[in-house]
């Protein structure tokens, strides 16, 4: 074996979105996949990497031909898949679950479509990388983290490799990229092109300079092709004593680093801690995504108990806002650095997963609500694994309540045009009652004056009232809770 190993790994960032109309940026995606494949069937020692669910299938949808090559190529060891979610999003700006269903739905489809189950993780240019990250990695299967955007990192801490340690103690190895191949440079912040042979030179020149074991060199780009010229320049290129030069594939570049490296320094924390997301811009779209969000993880459960009861479960009509979810969450959408024709987009998307998730609950819903009394009656969802006591707010008819199966009226309060019932829910499931009539109170408030100064006891509570603020004790416990002025608290028992 060679003394150093300096191994290029060639790949694509395919921006889901970005600067450019969707159209406009899957043509040059589609473009990019067509070159990258036909190097492959042109040099035997290429080697390439995608990534996301979403751009591959794409490419698939308009050209199912390359299915079969596809396959060949990963089996060969040629191709291979890193990341493999949906896109790549802001790991700062999406729920843990949203985060987990990009990841999950993207690794499905590519297991099921190519084969192929990423060791690799890959984020390539997300702002934001959460420390739950490596629990979340660990737990899919992935082995490896790849480059990615850390410029808080120390280079010289990182130049061997490290472990990148969760919140609850999970470590997965990183290493940064020690070399990029590349067909320009910057001079005084002036761009300049060299011809693709000299600057491939100069690239690998500055990579054999790096003095470890494994360098991992990156060739790739945003919206460039892969060049033939450059391959040939790789090939060729004239390599010292004791080093050897050659394509790879990020998970064998990745696991000869780590041999290298037994004791790696650990680095904890976020791994982005200078550039940790975009919050503010955009705020509309953070605000609509979370919406559509929601919306779609209350159906899903409304769903799924209405499928207990016999219901067709919609698996695939889910999936696919899960999805529509996960193209949102891409790094450049999310975060708000996008242009005016992709924002339109992304918000359509966000519109359209609300108004499709509202009609598949709403539907799943009325499956699980009585048929008997007046009307419907109610059904309630308790996600928590205990029992508990909840008042429901409904807009519930006058002399209106809920009744169980005992047919007792359930303790129940007026005000105004909603109803606020007292009702006990099932661990872990639904809880169902039918509406009857029955007398519902409506309670007078005690006017401020009446109030001010006596004490009132509201189950295991005492509670006074004054014009300086309110004093709340538990009685069984002898202890004063609360003293002081306080915003509005109201009781109902």
């Amino acid at each position: 074996m060679s003394d150093r190993q300096v191994m290029v790994i060639p790949f694509y960032h395919c921006d889901v979105v970005w600067r450019r109309p969707p159209e406009e940026q899957r043509a040059i995606r589609e473009r990019q996949y067509q070159v990258a494949l036909a190097a492959l069937a042109r040099f035997p020692e290429f080697r390439f990497e995608f990534d996301q669910a979403v751009v591959v299938r794409e490419y698939l949808e308009t050209h199912p031909e390359a299915l079969s090559l596809m396959r060949q190529y990963l089996a060969e060891g040629r191709l291979d898949i890193t990341g493999g979610e949906e896109a790549i999003p802001d790991t700062n700006l999406v729920t843990g679950e949203g985060l987990v269903r990009n990841l999950f739905l993207g690794r499905l489809w590519f297991e099921e479509t190519l084969g192929a189950r990423p060791v690799v993780a890959n984020l390539d240019d997300a702002f934001g990388l959460t420390p739950q990250l490596p629990q979340i990695f660990l737990g899919f299967g992935y082995r490896y983290f790849r480059d990615a955007r850390t410029p808080g990192l120390d280079p010289a801490l990182a130049q061997r490799g490290i472990l990148w340690e969760g919140l609850d103690g999970s470590r997965i190895f990183y290493l940064p990229a020690q070399g990029h191949v590349s067909e320009g440079t910057h001079v005084c912040n002036l761009p300049v092109v060299y011809s693709p042979r000299e600057r491939v030179q100069a690239s690998l020149h500055e990579a054999l300079a790096v003095e470890v074991p494994v360098v991992y060199c990156a060739y790739g780009s945003e919206e460039d092709l892969v060049s033939a010229e450059v391959i040939r320049a790789i090939l060729d290129f004239p390599c010292p004593r004791g080093v050897s030069l050659r394509f790879a594939r990020a998970r064998e570049c990745l696991a000869e680093a780590e041999r290298s490296c037994p004791e790696p320094p650990v680095v904890k924390g976020e791994f982005n801690p200078s550039q940790p997301g975009t919050h503010i811009t955009r705020i509309t779209l953070k605000q609509a995504y979370r919406a559509a969000e929601w919306a779609t993880l209350v159906s899903e459960a409304a769903c799924a108990c209405a499928s207990l009861l016999g219901a067709p479960y919609p698996q695939e009509r889910l999936a696919h806002l899960w999805r529509r979810l996960s193209y949102v969450q891409f790094h450049d959408s999310l975060c708000g650095c996008h242009s005016q024709a992709v924002n339109r987009h992304v918000m359509g998307y966000c519109a359209e997963v609300s108004r499709t998730a509202r009609r598949l609950g709403d539907a799943a819903l009325r499956r699980l609500s009585p048929s008997a009394g007046p009307v419907p009656g109610a059904v309630a969802f308790n996600p928590l694994l205990h029992a508990r006591r909840e008042p429901l707010r409904l807009p519930l008819p006058a002399e209106t309540s809920l009744a169980g199966e005992d047919g007792k009226a359930l303790p129940a309060e007026r005000r105004g045009k909603q109803t606020l019932v007292v009702a006990d829910l099932a661990p872990m499931g639904t809880t169902q009652w039918r509406a009857v009539r029955a007398r519902v109170s409506e309670p007078k408030a005690v006017p401020g004056e009446q109030a001010a100064g006596k004490w009132f006891r509201v189950g295991p509570y005492r509670v006074k009232a004054s014009h300086e603020g309110i004093v709340l004790e538990h009685r069984e416990w002898d202890r004063r809770l609360v003293e002081g002025s306080l915003p509005q608290v109201r009781f109902r028992h």
